[in-house]
């Protein structure tokens, strides 16, 4: 029994051994870690590459690879990936796919940060304009258009008053070479004025673009891309596709698949900080590193939409626990989704204008309730509250700002309650009494002591002071008229009152 024991322990121990053996000897291989980047870039997709940069670093990995699809984002979280790009220890291939994929606005800047740039066929790149600045048709260019009609009108009288002196002045022959002249000067006005187009009127417009414009250009110089092109996707939104973005040197190469881009890949040679790497993919072994739970969680939360209901849930979940203590459920749930709405918040671009607007149009649809006001407070509540979802998120992608379904619904929503307890309210205030000493008027009562028309009288179960008429007697029923403090005034009773007392007598007889 013992030798078994011992025998048991030892292979345990060599079994242990062979396991800490073959994870301490690295593979002489080369190694890949694939990342991903799907849907619009936000801050989970930022704190997922900022891990997974972290572990493929660990992983000791002579490559990195970001398969990419998306939309666009939010331009802190693009810097932030474009910051783990340029400060990554090993090389960065930034590889659009699969067919059908894009790289656009962020997606832009993040494949001209990659040290290879590569895109599979039948995919496109480029619109890297700010959706806030607008296109053709903007505000600013509008305005521009617009001038004042006087100012237009005066200019041109002007210089009709100008040109008809100067051809009473002078001869035919200079007055002809003076009409060239002011051609050529039109003309030479006309080529020293920039494109309009390209520069947003607008001073705040004009200093993101400009931000963005050098911070492309800056990446293309690094890199040794196509600069012109670059500025133009921030300016003019342009885009290619991936046959043309290899022409004029935008990408790298193309690439059908993960095969054929590390085939493409090797012996390349990138500048990694000061020194010069050469790529090696033969017999390279890839790695898929995928988000875990909490990054999909938080990519869930995160999104704008879900954030709002998040926060509606928990706000009234809480307001409902308050209403009826005790129910434990609405309160529960209502913390644990406002804390996660909470924390959405927090990451998200907020703008507090737009979130002070909806807590207010909140504040005074529940002040309905408690202060009625026959909808005075709940209609200019829910009024905030729309204006306020429409601003809640300053964000220049529009994956990141509330969408007008969840508006409009939740909108409705808050409405539909509003008007339930405006509806309650009412008819609150047409029902009769249904406690304190006013439910006593009607009701019939025994004189148990009665002496020159005041005594004390039995009703509801309680004794009670009255006055009345001298003529009533000890034992005699009658009905209360009229509740005075402590103090009830007796009359004759009424037919309701003989209806009244019949029920009570049934109802004893009964018991």
């Amino acid at each position: 029994m013992l030798r078994k024991i011992l025998f048991g322990l030892i292979l345990a121990f060599a079994t242990m051994l062979v396991a800490v053996a073959k994870e301490e000897t690295r593979d002489t291989s080369p190694r890949a870690a694939i990342l991903e980047i799907k849907g619009a870039i936000g801050p989970a997709t930022a704190q997922y590459l900022n891990r997974a940069f972290k572990t493929a670093h660990e992983k000791q990995v002579d490559l990195i690879i970001l398969e990419m699809n998306t939309p666009g984002g939010l331009v802190t979280s693009t810097r932030e990936i474009i910051t783990e790009i340029l400060t990554a220890k090993v090389p960065v291939a930034v590889y659009v796919s699969p067919a059908g994929a894009h790289a656009a606005s962020a997606g832009t800047f993040i494949l001209y940060a990659g040290h290879v740039a590569a895109m599979t066929p039948g995919t496109n790149v480029g619109a890297a304009t700010p959706i806030q600045l607008g296109g053709p048709g903007s505000p600013g260019k509008d305005s521009k258009e617009k001038k004042d009609l006087t100012e237009k009108i005066l200019e041109k009288l002007t210089e009709s008053e100008k040109r008809d002196k100067e051809k009473t002045n002078k001869p035919a022959g200079i007055q002809g070479s003076d009409k060239n002249q002011t051609k050529d000067k039109s003309s030479n006005k006309k080529a020293d004025v920039p494109n309009e187009e390209l520069v947003p009127d607008d001073p705040k417009k004009s200093k993101m673009v400009n931000d963005l414009v050098a911070y492309i250009k800056s990446l293309a110089q690094l890199r040794g891309r196509n600069v012109e092109w670059a500025e133009k996707a921030v300016r003019e939104a342009a885009s290619l596709p991936s046959k043309e973005a290899l022409e004029i040197k935008v990408i790298d190469f193309t690439a059908r698949d993960m095969g054929e881009l590390l085939e493409k890949i090797d012996g390349r040679v990138v500048e990694l900080g000061k020194t010069k790497v050469t790529i090696k993919t033969k017999g390279m072994v890839t790695e898929r590193i995928k988000p875990d739970w909490q990054m999909k969680f938080l990519s869930v939360i995160t999104n704008p939409n879900v954030a709002f209901i998040l926060m509606l849930i928990g706000i009234y979940g809480i307001i409902f626990e308050f209403w009826h203590p005790g129910l434990v459920g609405p309160g529960v749930i209502g913390g644990i989704c406002l804390l996660l709405g909470l924390y959405a918040m927090n990451i998200l671009p907020l703008n507090y204008t737009g979130a002070s607007l909806v807590l207010l149009g909140l504040a005074l649809m529940i002040a309905e309730a408690f202060l009625p006001s026959f909808g005075i407070l709940g209609i200019g509540g829910l009024i905030g509250f729309v204006i306020g979802a429409t601003l809640l998120f300053d964000a220049e992608s529009p994956e990141f700002r509330l969408s007008w379904p969840i508006i409009i619904s939740t909108s409705i929503l808050c409405g539909l309650l509003f008007i339930l307890v405006l509806g309650f309210a009412w008819r609150s205030f047409r029902k009769p009494l249904a406690t304190g000493t006013g439910t006593m008027i009607g009701n019939p009562a025994q004189i148990l002591e009665w002496t020159r028309g005041q005594g004390f009288i039995w009703a509801d179960g309680e004794r009670w002071k009255a006055t009345g008429d001298p003529k009533f007697k000890k034992g005699q029923q009658v009905e209360i008229k009229q509740v005075d403090g402590l103090n009830v005034l007796v009359g004759e009773p009424s037919d309701k009152t003989e209806q009244k007392k019949s029920t009570n007598d049934i109802r004893e007889e009964s018991t």
